[in-house]
């Protein structure tokens, strides 16, 4: 995977990605984001899971990792709920089969 080069770079402050395109704003995740849990809905309960069409994804989906992606899920649930909208970045860092 190759990206863009930029006309200017600027030091991150971060020892990981060293320089960043001069226009980006490095910010701490903690004041972008919402760390949460305990979201998935009950898996004994149908309605949430039949005829499901909305992807949910959870670590048995790793193995359709590429490019740092997820290209697949093994779930679809049926009920929309706020964690799923638009422009959402879901990340699980424990789970349970």
């Amino acid at each position: 995977m190759s990206f863009p080069r930029y006309p200017k770079y600027k030091e991150s402050g971060v020892e990981w990605p060293g320089v960043v395109p001069d226009h980006w704003n490095v910010k701490k995740i903690k004041w972008v984001a919402q760390m949460q849990s305990g979201h998935t809905p009950d898996k004994k309960v149908p309605a949430y899971w039949v005829n499901g069409d909305i992807p949910w994804v959870s670590l048995n989906d790793n193995g359709f990792l590429k490019d740092c992606c997820v290209t697949k899920s093994t779930r679809r649930k049926s009920n929309p709920t706020p964690l799923s909208g638009e422009r959402s970045i879901t990340c699980s860092t424990t789970g349970t089969p």
